[in-house]
């Protein structure tokens, strides 16, 4: 079996109307507001869209998560406004990892979780086993660094309940010797 027959490319989310795709190398762009390549081999780029390249190769040892946040908030950000197609050659690894760190990052999916949604409508999906234990790292941190926020903002609303009062026996006896 070939890697890209019916495989061409997968609507796999929707946000506000506007869809999520991953596909291989071989996947239309047309309708794309943005591309997104996790490839390691420059490809041309088709005018018509936003591109963006992450120089990845589909190897256990291959760090992806430093591209995670850069990927996730370029699909973000682009996908608020149009449809977005994120490929790599087979559409099998790296390009559903990055769509898992979209997930984790904005709409808090678990690295499984995000995983087994996308396989309902791309079934081919399959991280490789050095992918996925770095989505589970930046899953990890990413509750780490939600649940420090959460506590700071929890803390900024109760120091925003504390309204300071005077006492209103020395304000108005400040303000009458003003006064008088």
């Amino acid at each position: 079996m070939s890697l890209f027959s019916n495989t061409n490319m997968s609507h796999v989310f929707t946000y506000n109307s506007n869809k999520l795709f991953i596909g291989n190398i071989r996947s239309p762009t047309i309708n794309m507001r943005a591309v997104l390549s996790v490839i390691e081999t420059p490809i041309s780029s088709n005018t018509n869209h936003f591109h963006k390249q992450i120089p990845a190769t589909d190897e256990v040892e291959f760090k992806l998560n430093r591209y995670f946040d850069e990927g996730a908030d370029f699909i973000h950000n682009h996908l608020k406004y149009g449809n977005v197609l994120v490929h790599c050659y087979a559409g099998i690894s790296r390009s559903a990892s990055l769509v898992v760190a979209y997930l984790i990052k904005y709409h808090n999916y678990t690295t499984l979780t995000a995983i087994k949604f996308l396989q309902k409508s791309r079934p081919i999906i399959e991280p490789n086993d050095g992918f996925i234990a770095q989505l589970k790292e930046y899953e990890n941190r990413g509750k780490t660094v939600r649940s420090y926020l959460t506590k700071e903002s929890k803390q900024e609303k109760q120091d925003e309940i504390k309204p300071y009062h005077r006492p209103v026996k020395s304000f108005l006896s400040s303000r009458m010797k003003t006064l008088f």
